[in-house]
């Protein structure tokens, strides 16, 4: 009798470790909330994403690691205790880092005028562009900002799912993505390129 009341006990404990809870929270910057802020628990394929209130929904189980991400603010990672609600202020990327990658401005007597405009040209000359988008057969062409050895690239969908992965080798401008079999919606296209994170783009399939 003892021992089956040990195994009860035991089972009833395990599966306390284990059980999933659902655990809601808010994504936002120190103005706004974020929308589409991508959340998902890390090494798993589950996710979801912020609505226009910043708000989500997602069920967890104590230990897992929650990464919250957004296009120019820095990952934010938390490990989940007995939380049933989390706040989540994203800080912007650092524009220090920006700046210093442009050795040589062209403008710099300016103030902080052409100092906006250089770091808006940095940005652009290290992210790369999609196109045609919205796409109507699902044929993306990413236009790569320079050579690349290696990139590795990664589709997820609205609700955080690794939908698809692909690498490609020697790219010298353009790569072609193809999500033809894929349902219709929003799907974010998120890059590392020789090792270094790219902006995330936003791929709308029609």
């Amino acid at each position: 009798m003892k021992k089956i009341t040990l195994l009860v006990l035991l089972l009833f404990y395990l599966n306390s470790l284990t059980a999933q809870t659902s655990i809601q929270g808010t994504v936002m910057d120190e103005i706004s909330y974020l929308s589409l802020a991508n959340i998902h628990i890390k090494n798993t394929t589950k996710g979801t994403t912020s609505d226009d209130q910043g708000n989500f929904t997602l069920k967890v189980k104590k230990g897992d690691t929650l990464a919250i991400s957004y296009t120019g603010y820095q990952t934010q990672e938390i490990v989940i205790d007995t939380q049933k609600f989390i706040e989540i202020i994203l800080e912007n990327e650092s524009l220090d880092e920006i700046i210093l990658t442009d050795r040589y401005p062209r403008k710099i007597s300016c103030g902080s005028y052409v100092y906006t405009i250089t770091i808006i040209e940095e940005v652009i000359k290290t992210s790369p562009s999609i196109f045609p988008n919205p796409s109507s057969d699902g044929i993306f062409h990413l236009k790569m900002p320079s050579p690349y050895k290696e990139v590795q690239v990664y589709v997820t969908n609205l609700l955080g799912q690794q939908v698809m992965t692909k690498t490609y080798q020697n790219v010298d401008a353009t790569i072609t993505l193809d999500v033809a079999s894929m349902k219709t919606g929003i799907y974010l296209i998120n890059m590392v390129a020789d090792g270094e994170h790219l902006p995330t783009q936003k791929a709308i399939r029609k």
